[in-house]
């Protein structure tokens, strides 16, 4: 018979556990098993923030034409989904995404119209 080797496997009593092996036995060390709703996108994440930003710094004549299309960069990267990402991230990729889009233009003319 072929005995598993020690580690973490989910716990024969509570799937929603992982319970460790020690080669031999079961132990009572435990932990939570993650679910797909726990997952997220760091950089679809970062790029709604970004998109924040641009709205109050687009007037600021260098610092919102550098802003503003990082956050187009960044919201575009967090785009795609792994699976069992939750939705929501993608929302605020696509927003992120809208408001770099709108102050990349708006500081654009804001720096064309000043001089």
């Amino acid at each position: 018979m072929n005995v598993p080797t020690a580690g973490w496997y989910t716990d024969p009593g509570n799937s929603t556990q992982r319970r460790w092996w020690d080669g031999a036995t079961w132990t009572r060390h435990t932990r939570a098993v993650l679910s797909p709703q726990a997952r997220g996108n760091p950089v679809a994440a970062t790029g709604f923030p970004l998109g924040i930003a641009s709205f109050f710094l687009f007037s600021i004549p260098i610092f919102g034409l550098i802003l503003s299309p990082v956050a187009i960069v960044v919201s575009a990267m967090g785009l795609p989904q792994g699976p069992g990402t939750p939705r929501k991230f993608r929302v605020f990729a696509i927003i992120g995404l809208i408001l770099g889009v709108v102050y990349t233009l708006m500081a654009s003319l804001f720096l064309v119209t000043a001089r």
